[in-house]
C-alpha cells in the first residue's frame, strides 16, 4: 500500500474507533487477554498485528521481546507509552516488514476479520514464524444466531464497516488450516457456546502451530 494510501486508511481507523488511549477492557476481552496469555507463556519473541493501544498485549507483553504493529497512529501511539514495547506503523494486510522466521509467536485479536486478502495475511504470518511457531487470535462469529436474525430481517450481518470478511467455525477452521496445524479454536462468550459454538459464541479465539 502507498504512503499516502496508507495514511488515508490510518485516518479512517483513527476516526471509526476515536480515542483508545483508555483502553478498558470488556468481559470478552478480558476472557481473550486470559486465554492469549496462558497460551503464550514468557521468554518468546511475539509479534502483535492490530495492537491498538495495546489493551490486550498489557496480559503477555511482560517477560516477551514484543513488536506491536497497527496502522492507527493514535492507538500506536498509545500502546508504545502505555507498555514500553517496541512499535511499527503501517499497514500489514499483504505484507509484513519483518524477516522469516524472526519471530516464535503472532497474535492477531479481532484482526483477521479487517484484511482484504486473508489467505495472503496467513502467508505472511507463516513466513515470519520459526518452524513449530505460535500463531494465536480470534474473530468475531457473524454468523452466530443474533446476526442471522438480523438477515432474515432484512439488516446487514455486521454493522461494522471496517469488517471485510464474515466468519463462521467452518470456514474459520478451513482458513487456518491451510496454513497451520490447528491446535485449538474455542468458543467466547455466548450462554449456549459450549454446546452449539456455531451457533452462539460471540467470537472465536484459535491456536495453531506453524
Amino acid at each position: 500500500m502507498s504512503g499516502e494510501r496508507s495514511k488515508r486508511v490510518a485516518a479512517y481507523y483513527a476516526a471509526r474507533y476515536g480515542d483508545r488511549g483508555a483502553g478498558g477492557l470488556n468481559r470478552s476481552a478480558r476472557i481473550r487477554a486470559e486465554l492469549f496469555a496462558s497460551w503464550i507463556g514468557t521468554g518468546k519473541r511475539l509479534l502483535e498485528l492490530g495492537c491498538g493501544s495495546g489493551s490486550l498485549l498489557a496480559a503477555y507483553a511482560k517477560g516477551n521481546r514484543v513488536t506491536a504493529m497497527d496502522i492507527d497512529t493514535p492507538a500506536l501511539d498509545a500502546c508504545r507509552q502505555r507498555l514500553g514495547v517496541e512499535t511499527v506503523w503501517g499497514d500489514f494486510a499483504t505484507e509484513l516488514p519483518f524477516a522469516a522466521a524472526s519471530v516464535d509467536v503472532v497474535v492477531a485479536g479481532e484482526t483477521l476479520e479487517h484484511m482484504p486478502y486473508p489467505s495472503v495475511f496467513l502467508g505472511e504470518v507463516r513466513r515470519v514464524l520459526t518452524a513449530g511457531g505460535l500463531f494465536v487470535g480470534s474473530v468475531p462469529n457473524a454468523y452466530r444466531y443474533r446476526n442471522r436474525l438480523r438477515v432474515l430481517s432484512g439488516k446487514p450481518i455486521d454493522t461494522d464497516p471496517t469488517h471485510l470478511q464474515f466468519f463462521s467455525l467452518a470456514s474459520l477452521g478451513a482458513l487456518l488450516s491451510s496454513h497451520f496445524t490447528i491446535e485449538a479454536i474455542v468458543p467466547i462468550r455466548g450462554r449456549w457456546s459450549g454446546r452449539w459454538p456455531s451457533l452462539f459464541a460471540h467470537r472465536f479465539a484459535w491456536r495453531c502451530r506453524r
